[in-house]
């Protein structure tokens, strides 16, 4: 994905008064790794956690 369509993305949400979470990994591709990648999967399991109870 662009950065640009994400752009777009967080300013349609916005506009329609969504609420949403947006992690930007400056530097990585599709693929996160390493410790960005241990951090994200720990946000992910956090988001279902609690969107989920």
């Amino acid at each position: 994905m662009l950065f640009q369509n994400s752009l777009q993305m967080t300013n349609a949400l916005q506009l329609a008064g969504k609420q949403f979470e947006f992690m930007l990994y400056p530097q990585k591709t599709h693929g996160v790794t390493g410790a960005a990648a241990r951090q994200l999967q720990q946000m992910t399991v956090d988001f279902f956690d609690r969107e989920l109870k």
